[in-house]
């Protein structure tokens, strides 16, 4: 699976996006994409239907073709997200403001959980806000109408983490305003999630020690954070007697998604380390909780032994005080389990490596 952590790029026509975009991808050694980058047969295959457009922009104007391709293009936006997850993503106003509410819920939605959602323009003030695009736009006047709509629609600051106003600023500068923001916003908490026995609290003190931070274990704490919700530990007991290991992780799920939550409200300038089990979710809505609550946080470490699923479920068998099925079929779960690497924004790999190694390298990649 793919890390998710793309930055995207919203703002009105008038407003170059893709120039700063290309700008931004470029300091951060990222590919950059733009939605209108898809061929002819992709825009295809999600619907679009050139004939219906010029019909609608016949009948009713601009604004008119804009409704049309309302659903078409919520569809292309669910393309891009998905088909380039870790990048630097355009996304003119017609892609992001839906006149439409199931419409507008679905694309905040899928904008909820991304931390880098700048919104790009000119200006705070409505009417020379009006009056810049105009003037930006004064070559093709149709696409005035969709631009007043934008400027009118609240979404459009309500889906941005992040403003950006570009009035008077070269496409250098607001790339540098971009990287400023994305800096001061995100957390600096470093987080270390993985397996069992991959090494997390050593390399957690260690990171700790060196960059003179506290560091704090998930494990130590869920007994704390879990006596403030219904976990009831006799049912715990009485799922793991019936259905093993996996049906008491199963069972846990929602209540180690209340202590991430818990965690990152209340530790601050630390090495976090998780528990194994704390980033290992089948239900849905329990890892998107987590998803939400890690969003932020741009320190997010996958620590495995090897890239190798099958090297590294034998590295970590060494590493068992006791061998036995249950253990074994829990770590071979953990280990291919996707939502660890859905969660990280980075990935290192221990093996053959000192924790002194391993330390420097994860070191070198804070941001």
């Amino acid at each position: 699976m793919m890390m998710f952590n793309p930055i995207v790029l919203i703002g009105p026509r008038g407003v170059d996006l893709d120039g700063v975009g290309r700008l931004l991808a470029e300091q951060l050694q990222k590919p950059f994409h733009s939605i209108y980058d898809y061929s002819d047969e992709e825009w295809k295959h999600l619907g679009y239907d050139p004939s219906a457009e010029i019909m609608a922009i016949a009948k009713g104007g601009m604004y008119a073709g804009y409704q049309q391709l309302m659903p078409m293009r919520l569809r292309a936006v669910e393309k891009i997200l998905a088909d380039f997850p870790n990048d630097v993503i355009a996304l003119p106003a017609e892609f992001v403001i839906y006149d439409d509410a199931d419409l507008q819920a679905q694309m905040a939605h899928l904008l909820a959980t991304i931390p880098n959602v700048v919104l790009l323009t000119p200006s705070a003030d409505d009417d020379e806000l009006a009056k810049l695009l105009d003037a930006d736009l004064a070559d093709f006047p149709d696409y005035g109408e969709v631009n007043a709509y934008w400027v009118r629609n609240p979404s459009n600051r309500r889906l941005a983490k992040q403003v950006v106003y570009t009035k008077g600023k070269s496409e250098a500068q607001t790339r540098d305003e971009i990287l400023q923001l994305k800096s001061e916003q995100e957390p600096s908490e470093i987080i270390l999630i993985g397996p069992k026995l991959t090494g997390k609290t050593t390399i957690g003190r260690m990171l700790a020690d060196a960059l003179g931070l506290r560091q704090a274990s998930l494990d130590a704490v869920t007994r704390k954070y879990f006596a403030e919700t219904d976990y009831d530990r006799q049912k715990a007991s009485q799922i793991h007697a019936a259905e093993g290991i996996f049906g008491s992780l199963r069972y846990r799920q929602p209540y180690d998604a209340y202590v991430i939550e818990c965690v990152l409200r209340d530790e601050h300038q630390c090495v976090i380390d998780f528990g194994g089990g704390h980033s290992v979710y089948e239900d849905e809505s329990s890892f998107e909780r987590a998803q939400t609550a890690l969003a932020p946080y741009a320190n997010v470490f996958l620590i495995l032994p090897s890239p190798d699923e099958d090297e590294s479920i034998a590295i970590l068998k060494q590493r068992f005080k006791v061998d036995v099925a249950s253990e074994r079929r829990l770590q071979r779960w953990l280990v291919t389990h996707p939502t660890y690497q859905e969660l990280a924004k980075h990935i290192v790999y221990t093996k053959d490596r000192s924790p002194q190694e391993i330390g420097a390298e994860i070191g070198h990649m804070l941001r």
